[in-house]
């Protein structure tokens, strides 16, 4: 079994034929070096508690899909937009 340490978690599309690399961060905005390792192991999924202006405006041009979940009461729908959008699927357990 391989094991990648880089990233948090691994999600896959359908018909697994896309792996998405998925950073969880619970920093704070003076913190912008987690945004940049994020850049640096090859994310395409960020979850951070807090980003910077900057931070988002960097993410989006490289395409990494981000959630900011700091005063964010829609987290869960945000969420399932997100895996939507990327053809993730999700099991409803409610």
């Amino acid at each position: 079994m391989e094991y990648d340490r880089e990233v948090d978690f691994k999600l896959y599309n359908k018909d697994r034929s896309k792996v998405y690399r998925v950073e969880v961060k619970l920093m704070s905005k003076d913190n912008p070096e987690s945004a940049d390792a994020v850049i640096a192991r090859d994310t395409d999924i960020f979850i951070a508690y807090t980003l910077s202006e900057q931070n988002k405006q960097q993410l989006e041009y490289l395409n990494i899909v981000y959630l900011a979940l700091k005063n964010n009461s829609n987290i869960i729908l945000d969420f399932k937009k997100l895996c939507n959008r990327l053809d993730i699927p999700l099991i409803n357990h409610a």
